[in-house]
């Protein structure tokens, strides 16, 4: 999924596999593709939003060239962004 609106420079993705098809690549391109999308609509940035303790998504994310950030009101939450060309 991207969400984000036409005057923002920044699109929400997130991503969801069924647990049963995990470790298979699906996320990861699943991912890719998005990004490829929210750049070619016009966006500047990528963000998602974890839970800190998902560790297989957020290195997924840092795999791809996100940068992770603790959320700045939720400790629980990982913030991870990326540049789009």
């Amino acid at each position: 999924m991207i969400a984000g609106a036409p005057a923002q420079d920044e699109a929400e993705i997130a991503v969801l596999v069924r647990s049963d098809l995990k470790g298979q690549g699906i996320g990861w391109s699943m991912l890719d593709h998005c990004c490829e999308q929210a750049a070619a609509l016009g966006f500047g940035k990528a963000v998602a939003v974890e839970s800190s303790d998902n560790r297989p998504a957020i290195a997924l994310e840092e795999e791809l060239g996100f940068q992770a950030h603790q959320h700045p009101e939720d400790g629980t939450l990982t913030v991870l962004s990326k540049v789009l060309p």
